[in-house]
């Protein structure tokens, strides 16, 4: 990763608090997914998006004026609807600051609302993109039943919080029998997060 200068000035552009300076490896897992989606027919999509900074960063690692997918981005924004899951920052006006933050970045569009109701009309038809952290296996859950037949052939999805113990493990444990449902099974990698190339 700090061998990619190009993720190096989009990390650098785009580390807000701690947490971002933490999470390295796991938003160079992002960009590099991205390197792949970006040749597929598709959108992009991230479902827990906070602050952007996932979003941005995967915009900035290929330039903001030349990267021309569509990017819809999903969140609650000023609240959080999983019990012990509130971040700091979390509260009233946040969606306002996010939009702020994107003010120059038209393919970026964020929905705000409560998952999975918030992708009725605004989800994309044809995605080669997907990012899941919600935190919550419901939530995660309900959006694959919703996203996951939209993924065009090769499209890449993360699973954020996969490989994780503790408050995630239920993710993991529950996404692997939806997964195997459906003869998949998903790559953890060492960051904590789970890829998955749809057939």
């Amino acid at each position: 990763a700090l061998d990619d200068p190009a993720f190096v000035a989009a990390w650098r552009a785009n580390v807000t608090n701690p947490a971002d300076q933490a999470v390295l490896w796991r938003r160079y897992i992002l960009c590099t997914a991205a390197c792949h989606a970006i040749h597929l027919d598709g959108d992009f999509v991230e479902c827990g998006t906070l602050f952007g900074t996932g979003v941005k960063t995967v915009v900035d690692y290929f330039g903001r004026t030349t990267f021309q997918r569509r990017f819809v981005a999903y969140d609650t924004f000023d609240t959080n609807p999983v019990a012990g899951h509130g971040f700091e920052g979390q509260q009233a006006g946040l969606f306002a600051q996010v939009q702020a933050r994107f003010a120059d970045y038209p393919q970026v569009q964020l929905v705000r609302g409560l998952l999975p109701g918030s992708l009725e009309g605004t989800a994309p038809e044809r995605i080669a993109y997907l990012h899941l952290d919600l935190n919550s296996a419901d939530y995660e859950l309900a959006v694959l039943d919703r996203l996951f037949d939209r993924l065009v052939p090769g499209a890449m999805l993360i699973l954020d919080d996969y490989e994780w113990s503790g408050a995630y493990r239920e993710q993991k444990i529950r996404e692997d029998a939806w997964f195997d449902a459906r003869g998949y099974r998903v790559m953890p990698l060492p960051t904590g997060q789970g890829l998955v190339i749809k057939r």
